[in-house]
């Protein structure tokens, strides 16, 4: 049974809800999953990083399709990207280079859906499911490179890591770049100072627990992705902070 999985910034509106029809009326047996509909309108970067920590849980042989600026144009195709055993449908605009670590085997670029009005990417992901489920990937369009994105991704020296907040979930809390390996091959068992936007907002150590800090405090910790987090126990950071991904991070080592 094939598995297609969706990421939008389609929020409550009727559109998951048409592509769903539409895929199980062109593919038999097939199951849909939602991963997530409330991305912010055009985040690329938050797509990025959902479908990032996401993808590798599903088996392989999953059809990814995400629909975050993802209306087609002759300036805006559609790909159908094969990788790391799974299927990905996604507008070549360095998201997937975000969100992928090996090279991709495949990499088409989809044609325009002719003669309809608004609403492409509805034709385009029917049309990338059912080639895909039917081995006909070369049928959908022409070879392309999968365009890089450089963002997103932390610098570091003898001294320094700089990096940017990747994600904020829905308490509020930032989750960086900065993964627990790079943290630890650059600081050496070294002290350090964090700093979030600026230097008001200062950490000198982390946490195995949210709790381990009282109620309104600040608190760093390597969470279940392994990559740096900063919260405010029980309080939400990014509120408080106004921060959002173009926000920074630093880290000093002493």
């Amino acid at each position: 049974m094939p598995i297609a999985t969706l990421i939008t910034d389609w929020k409550n509106d009727y559109y998951p809800a048409l592509l769903k029809a539409h895929l199980l009326a062109a593919v038999s047996d097939i199951s849909i999953v939602d991963i997530s509909h409330k991305i912010q309108s055009f985040n690329t970067l938050q797509a990025a990083f959902i479908l990032r920590y996401s993808y590798t849980h599903f088996p392989k042989g999953s059809i990814h399709l995400i629909g975050v600026n993802s209306e087609p144009s002759p300036t805006n195709k559609l790909i159908i990207v094969k990788a790391d055993g799974h299927f990905f449908v996604a507008p070549n605009d360095g998201l997937l280079s975000l969100a992928l670590d090996t090279a991709p085997e495949t990499a088409v670029e989809m044609e325009i859906p002719r003669g309809s009005t608004g609403f492409k990417s509805l034709e385009s992901f029917v049309r990338a499911v059912q080639v895909i489920t039917t081995d006909t990937i070369e049928t959908a369009g022409k070879e392309v490179a999968l365009q890089k994105s450089l963002l997103n991704r932390p610098t570091y020296d003898d001294k320094h890591i700089s990096g940017q907040i990747a994600y904020i979930d829905s308490f509020g809390n930032v989750i960086t770049n900065i993964d627990k390996q790079l943290f630890e091959t650059a600081c050496r068992g070294r002290r350090f100072e964090i700093y979030l936007q600026s230097n008001h907002n200062k950490l000198t150590k982390l946490s195995n627990y949210y709790d381990e800090v009282a109620s309104g405090e600040l608190v760093a910790l390597f969470n279940s992705l392994h990559l740096l987090e900063i919260a405010v126990y029980q309080g939400n950071l990014a509120q408080l902070e106004r921060l959002d991904t173009t926000s920074s991070v630093r880290i000093k080592f002493l």
